[in-house]
């Protein structure tokens, strides 16, 4: 067995894992019980979206969260 096939395979895993924690910040997102997850402004939640951009807009996980 190769040594390497449990690291991938359990990186794969790990990024479905991240996939499914966005689909369900983009479905609270759109639930309108949660009042702060958009604000007034009517800005979604997206600080921890793994598959955005970080940058000044608050978007992406922080290098400060520890995995």
């Amino acid at each position: 067995m190769d040594p390497g096939h449990n690291t991938i395979e359990s990186f794969e895993k790990f990024g479905r894992k991240l996939a499914d924690i966005e689909e369900r910040i983009i479905d609270r997102n759109g639930n309108e019980r949660f009042k702060n997850r958009v604000g007034p402004v009517k800005i979604p939640y997206t600080l921890l979206y793994p598959t955005s951009e970080g940058g000044i807009t608050g978007k992406g996980i922080p290098n400060s969260v520890s995995i």
